[in-house]
């Protein structure tokens, strides 16, 4: 299906939108900025973790505000950002030093991160990592 430029403009945005969105949410993450990443989070959440285990918005939250995560450094190049009507689909590479219950880990993953509208806003709804394995 061929795409005109009126069709590309709004995805455009969004991605962009979207790009932002997911540069805000890594800084509140290494800030601990609970209240940030409140606001940006759906109520629905799902975080999913490296290790299988999983978090909703609020023990997510919990977490991140008591720094059982503290994340030190991170990068997270998006290879991808799809928007589908009120979806926005966000793959990459994510690399990081988080402080975990104490002990430091680096995570190295692939992951989806997942945006949905919610009453006129991007809310970010859902986070799967992938551990990329070193053989």
């Amino acid at each position: 299906m061929k795409t005109t430029t009126g069709d590309r403009m709004p995805n455009d945005a969004a991605r962009e939108e979207i790009k932002a969105l997911e540069d805000k949410r890594y800084r509140a993450m290494i800030a601990g900025d609970v209240a940030v990443l409140d606001d940006l989070c759906s109520d629905d959440l799902i975080y999913t973790h490296s290790k299988a285990d999983y978090d909703d918005k609020q023990s997510y939250l919990h977490k991140v505000g008591t720094r059982y995560f503290t994340y030190l450094e991170i990068a997270h190049p998006a290879d991808r950002i799809l928007v589908v009507n009120g979806a926005a689909l966000v793959t990459g590479r994510m690399t990081a030093k988080v402080l975990v219950a104490g002990t430091i880990v680096q995570v190295d993953n692939r992951y989806l991160a997942v945006w949905v509208r919610e009453q006129g806003a991007w809310k970010f709804v859902a986070y799967q990592p992938t551990p990329i394995i070193n053989r």
